[in-house]
């Protein structure tokens, strides 16, 4: 009689084979499962930094905004008249820290502004006459420049007591 033949080695063979479907199955599943709860975990941190992020952005959105409403309330900006320099008939350099004495005040109100919030690359003020002035000073690209016309200035007219932002 062979050794494979006997019923205990039968009876091994299949015990072994029970236990290494069993073994393969726990730790199939087991795998699967700790895969799933990675993953979970993964997309419950993410969302939470996400949601992290788009407080951050919107606070410091909130503070720019605030910090633009007060800029837009002070003397300096409410006294724009005739006086500031329009480029609708000439373009070239820029001169507001040279021309009348409101634009002089209003550049300098712009540059100390500008100044001291470094994440500000450009501020700008549109008046229905058609006067503009920037900080920082650029030249002008081309023969003229009207504010009035460029969608900043037709977005903050629909509505002018507060600040809006285009659509991103």
């Amino acid at each position: 009689m062979k050794l494979t033949d006997s019923i205990a080695f039968k009876f091994s063979a299949a015990s072994g084979a029970a236990l290494a479907v069993t073994v393969l199955l726990l730790t199939t599943v087991g795998a699967l499962n700790v895969r799933h709860q990675a993953v979970d975990e993964f997309e419950q941190s993410s969302h939470a930094r996400i949601v992290q992020a788009d407080e951050s952005l919107d606070v410091s959105f909130k503070e720019v905004e605030q910090n633009l409403t007060y800029l837009t309330q002070t003397a300096q900006l409410k006294a724009a008249d005739q006086s500031v320099t329009d480029y609708l008939n000439h373009g070239g350099q820029m001169t507001p820290d040279k021309n009348g004495e409101i634009e002089k005040t209003i550049f300098a109100l712009l540059k100390q502004f500008g100044d001291t919030h470094p994440n500000m690359r450009y501020l700008d003020i549109g008046t229905h006459w058609g006067g503009y002035v920037q900080w920082p000073i650029e030249s002008l690209n081309g023969e003229h420049y009207d504010p009035r016309v460029r969608p900043w200035y037709q977005l903050a007219m629909t509505a002018p007591d507060r600040v809006v932002r285009p659509a991103p």
